[in-house]
């Protein structure tokens, strides 16, 4: 470093600091950190018509079996349905899921020709970038639009199927574009089961031919023209009537289809609805990955959509509805005011201590060269900008202005660079207490990640800029720190000098009554600590305030019969003031309502004002179950939940129909304790499962009857079975072909109990016994015809079968343990191998203890380090000795502000763990270098002691000044960010309190010889 001139060090940073500035721009910067690659694998399977059991033993089976083997499988799950299954493969975190996808694919292809005839090609999915939490593959809604035009909605949708959504799909980042809104027209073709029967035709034969008919090519042969041009002649069915279809009968004859079936068109009834604001128009949704830079992306996209948008015909026009990168800009702009307030209050607290034009300089030019240095590092290392990051920038800036100010201080004095080493075990200790970290819970980690790495990245420039620029500037400018002094100032330190060498002598003689003194401190803000945060560690709400109301039919319920029910509360939300937006998301029978409030609103009680008259509404609409949540905690619901079962046994084993069996036997047991109610044997975790009705046959009447199960299922089928089969091609248009009996809506349990069955196989519906032939025979003569819950899932994990046994318990909690105690150790004691009771307890986040050990790890790390600077192991406990003392300011400003501890307390503790000893290493280290020099000289070490605080104690209150200071905006907007504010609140406490430790406790724990 001496063979560098100052000249070409400062031409260095200049030249670093432009290439800074010349990458601001290309900084990925949003809201939401970076997703993550998902561990888990999805594989989906179907074949038709195949039950849930015969899926499991044919298909789910083989496939989870030969994904089990791969290399890196944690844990593999799977579940049956009736005509599919879906097998998850969850991978090790360490594990390389791009080459786990690639054999597991290779497997699939290879296993494909073992599966039963009819099974499609399995599909394999997952292992994409996933968001955080909830481990979704994360595609974002980035855009959406609203169409206006003069026309019905599904011509809307085909003109913009029609070429416009085409090249929105081909705009670069652009992931996917959907329509919502418009719904479709379908043929229907009803028949009647009477007329069927006279023709001795049925349902089938009538769906065949349809199927053979629709979208069917028939090549005749190849013609050559005149050229010596080969072309292929196909005949299509395109603009032949549906009525012409033929259907044969068995005995030979050909019936048309429009002497069969009555030929109706028909508009399809939504599954779903999606609407803004309540308007039920046709909606553009476009959607991008979730790694995207969203708000650059935004604009992007809107600029082409908006170039595109001209080729729609006239009278239709675009409205944009909702664009999500606008919450992402207000974000951002909040944290950028942020950084810069927090920036200008450090800069005015450095001139108003100092008032000289050349520190401020040094102060500014090495922070602007500190935060371009770093972005240079954050571009290279492809790092994103978002709340936790920019966050973690802030908290740095009065670190990295730490650094700045002791090697100013002590350069600027000495012209030697021995503080560095101090600098440097500062800077460790805090970097140690971030990497503690990584040790946090995983949904802790997640977040605090990035707020550790981007700190731990500034402070390892600091050290760089304080090494080798802040020397080279103090020279280039000859800035002398001595000039300043005066004789007023000489003369007060002294006086304050005398009496803290007073102080540092008593309390050499006396320690007992000081350690009595702190540990009593300590101990009586601890408990008062304790008894005002109430346990809630875990408690940490970030969400901004938003209504969502829930709404949910009963079982058999369908998304238009809920769509009129939510258009009632959609009227009344258009009618209240204080709404920014609200979305409907209706799927099936399940709806919700997302509100967002406008600021004027959030800033004042309407929101609450709105939930409870909203509340009121939907109190008036009935026939279904409505909640409401994200306003008030305690939300609102209407369900009664009747059959609602606290108490539930797992019977796992290898083989489903013995563990069915074991289930029953578990059921029967416990419901022969008189206080047990309402046991039922259930597929794990799918409590609302519809009900079915199943068949008991009575095998001995049937055999008497002469008939067969295929022969009933077939005639049961030509009344109630609604089939789609096939695409119709009419020459102008495409549309869905619908079969259905003229009898499905009206037939019910009742019709099946009394209707007769031929012994052929042909269904008469008629109820009188005498106007059939001799031998119909009713249905109820030959088979129970029941209600129950159905079983349409057949879950298993890894490998073992699982069944739910639930029950209620009347009697207390230790009675209820005892009991669920017994029954499980009853039945492990007598199943066989490979079958186990378990009585599954679920945690949930709140459950799980905060991991206050990890400031045990921050302590270690300091020991270290400050043995490894001292080359002593009793200095450093000195030193350590500080952390818990600095607690005691902690625990008292969270008692006395009533502040929510949370997760940002926590973080706030392992933060101030780290810094606080900073201040305790630049006096001790200053106190060595003395002791050394003075090692020939007859001078006491207290007198030594107070000569080091004498020099570093103006940095050093500078340096906590300056931390403080630059968290004071972190206090601003606490109520929408409790993390932050309960983060802030505790470091601003400890380290306050620190000035304390450092006057007075410092020199107790230190052993200073006479």
């Amino acid at each position: 470093m001496k063979s560098l001139s100052n000249f070409t060090v400062c031409m260095t940073m200049v030249v670093i600091m432009i290439i800074g500035i010349a990458l601001i721009p290309r900084l990925d910067v949003g809201v939401k950190p970076p997703p993550e690659q998902g561990k888990t694998l999805t594989v989906t399977c179907s074949r038709k018509g195949a039950s849930a059991k015969v899926m499991e033993n044919s298909v789910t089976s083989v496939i989870e079996g030969i994904l089990s083997g791969v290399k890196g499988v944690e844990s593999v799950t799977s579940e049956s349905f009736f005509g599919r299954c879906r097998i998850r493969v969850q991978m090790k975190k360490t594990a390389d899921v791009t080459a786990a996808r690639f054999e597991m694919s290779s497997l699939l292809r290879r296993i494909y020709s073992r599966l039963p005839e009819g099974t499609d090609y399995p599909s394999l999915s997952g292992g994409e970038v996933v968001n955080g939490s909830d481990g979704r593959n994360e595609r974002l809604t980035l855009l959406t639009y609203y169409v206006n035009a003069d026309m019905p909605e599904e011509e809307i949708s085909e003109c913009l199927e029609n070429g416009f959504i085409g090249r929105v799909r081909q705009i670069g980042g652009v992931e996917n574009v959907s329509l919502s809104g418009g719904s479709r027209h379908y043929m229907e073709l009803s028949y009647d089961p009477l007329v069927l029967a006279g023709y001795g035709i049925t349902s089938a034969d009538i769906a065949d031919a349809v199927r053979n008919f629709t979208g069917r090519e028939d090549i005749v042969g190849d013609v050559t023209t005149g050229d010596d041009t080969r072309h292929t002649l196909i005949v299509t069915s395109g603009g032949v009537s549906i009525a012409d279809i033929p259907v044969t009968t068995p005995g030979g004859d050909v019936i048309y289809l429009n002497s069969l079936v009555t030929q109706t068109e028909k508009k399809r009834a939504p599954d779903r609805y999606y609407r803004i604001n309540g308007l039920n128009t046709v909606n553009i949704s476009v959607d991008v990955a979730g790694d995207a830079n969203a708000i650059s992306l935004s604009s992007y996209i809107q600029r082409e959509v908006d170039r595109i948008s001209t080729i729609l015909p006239a009278g239709m026009y675009l409205t944009l509805a909702h664009d999500a990168a606008e919450e992402e800009r207000v974000e951002v702009g909040k944290l950028v005011n942020r950084s810069l307030l927090s920036l200008a209050v450090l800069l005015l607290f450095v001139w108003i201590t100092r008032r000289e034009w050349k520190y401020l300089f040094i102060i500014v030019s090495t922070l602007a060269l500190n935060i371009l240095f770093a972005i240079i590092i954050y571009w290279f290392l492809g790092l994103k900008l978002h709340v936790f990051s920019m966050a973690g920038m802030a908290v740095s800036m009065s670190l990295i202005i730490d650094s700045t100010i002791v090697m100013t201080d002590h350069y600027s004095y000495y012209r030697d660079r021995k503080a560095f080493l101090a600098i440097l075990a500062a800077m460790l200790t805090t970097v140690g207490s971030l990497v503690s970290v990584w040790f946090l819970p995983e949904e802790w980690q997640r977040d605090l990640y990035d707020f550790a790495r981007i700190i731990s990245i500034n402070l390892a420039v600091s050290l760089i800029v304080a090494l080798i620029f802040v020397p080279a500037l103090i020279g280039a400018l000859h800035y002398d720190s001595t000039s300043h002094c005066r004789i007023h100032r000489v003369r007060c330190i002294a006086v304050l000098s005398r009496m803290y060498f007073w102080y540092v002598r008593m309390t050499q003689r006396r320690k007992w009554i000081a350690f009595a003194l702190m540990a009593v401190m300590f101990g009586v803000a601890l408990d008062w600590f304790a008894d005002n945060i109430n346990g809630r560690t875990n408690e940490v709400d970030e969400q901004e305030l938003s209504l969502v109301i829930r709404g949910e039919l009963p079982l058999g319920g369908t998304a238009l019969e809920l769509n009129r029910k939510v258009v009632m509360v959609e009227d009344y939300l258009k009618s209240c003031e204080g709404i920014k937006c609200f979305t409907t998301r209706i799927d099936g029978r399940g709806a919700y309502i997302n509100v967002d409030f406008t600021d004027s609103c959030l800033a004042t009680s309407l929101p609450y004002i709105i939930e409870q008259k909203v509340i009121g509404k939907l109190i008036g609409i009935g026939g279904s179950d409505w909640s409401t949540y994200g306003v008030s905690r305690m939300g609102f619901s209407n369900s009664l939940n009747l059959q609602h079962r606290s108490n539930c046994i797992w019977i796992t084993g290898y083989n489903y129909d013995c563990v069915n069996r074991y289930a029953e036997e578990i059921a029967r047991y416990i419901g022969a304790n008189p206080r047990t109610r309402d046991v039922v044997v259930r597929v794990p975790d799918r409590n609302h499962e519809a009900d079915e009705l199943y068949m008991r046959y009575d095998h001995e009447r049937m055999a008497l009857y002469g008939i067969g199960a295929t022969d009933l299922h077939s005639s049961l089928a030509n009344l109630i079975t609604t089939l789609e089969v096939g695409v119709y091609d009419n020459g102008a248009g495409k549309t869905d072909v619908v079969l259905k009996s003229v009898q499905t809506d009206m037939f019910d349990k009742w019709q099946i109990d009394n209707s007769y069955i031929r012994t052929g196989g042909h269904l008469s519906v008629s109820a009188d016994r005498t106007s059939v032939d001799d031998r119909d025979i009713k249905v109820s003569d030959i088979a129970d015809v029941s209600r129950r819950e159905a079983k349409n899932c057949i879950p298993k994990r890894n490998q073992e079968y699982i069944l739910s046994v639930e029950f209620n318990v009347l009697g207390s909690y230790v009675y209820v343990s005892d009991f669920m105690k017994d029954v499980v150790d009853h039945f492990n004691g007598m199943l066989p191998m490979g079958y186990r009771c378990v009585n599954p307890v679920y945690k949930g986040k709140s459950d799980k203890e905060a991991p206050y050990w990890v400031i045990g790890i921050v302590v270690v790390v300091v020991f270290f380090i400050c043995a490894i600077l001292f080359e002593s192991l009793c200095m450093p406990l000195t030193i350590i000795f500080t952390i818990p003392v600095s607690f005691i300011g902690l625990f008292l400003t969270f008692a006395i502000s009533g502040v929510p501890f949370g997760t940002g307390g926590l973080a706030s503790m392992v933060m101030l763990a780290g810094i606080v000893v900073n201040s305790a290493i630049y006096i001790l280290n200053e106190y060595s270098i003395f002791k050394t020099r003075m090692s020939g000289r007859r001078v006491s070490d207290a007198r030594i002691y107070v000569k080091a605080y004498n020099h570093k104690i103006i940095p050093v209150l500078l340096t906590i000044s300056s931390t403080v200071i630059g968290l004071v905006p972190f206090f601003f907007d606490g109520g929408k960010e409790p993390f932050w504010l309960s983060f802030a609140t505790g470091v601003t406490g400890g380290l306050l309190f620190s000035v304390i430790v450092i006057q007075f406790a410092l020199p107790i724990f230190v052993r200073l010889r006479k």
